[in-house]
């Protein structure tokens, strides 16, 4: 899982993580007017919010400011990466 606030980054990441043979998906607010998610990243938000586990097409999640309190990760998980300069995160 990977953690960073700004969606511009969550897309560098992706970016870097499929060229590098993984297969995340990213996750942020459904109301981002600037930024729409596709049908196949509300599906996967979807099932996070309903089963509390990432779906098994994905091996990497990567989440912004907007979900970092409401999403709930019950299976388990690996690693953790958080980018941000707040101690507070």
């Amino acid at each position: 899982m990977f953690y960073t606030a700004r969606i511009k980054k969550m897309l560098k990441i992706q970016d870097l993580a499929q060229k590098n043979g993984l297969s995340p998906v990213c996750i942020w607010s459904i109301k981002n007017e600037d930024h729409s998610m596709t049908e196949e990243q509300k599906t996967a938000r979807e099932t996070i919010l309903r089963d509390y586990r990432i779906p098994e097409a994905y091996n990497l999640l990567i989440i912004n400011s907007s979900s970092e309190t409401s999403i709930k990760i019950k299976s388990p998980v690996d690693y953790v990466i958080v980018d941000n300069t707040n101690p507070d995160t």
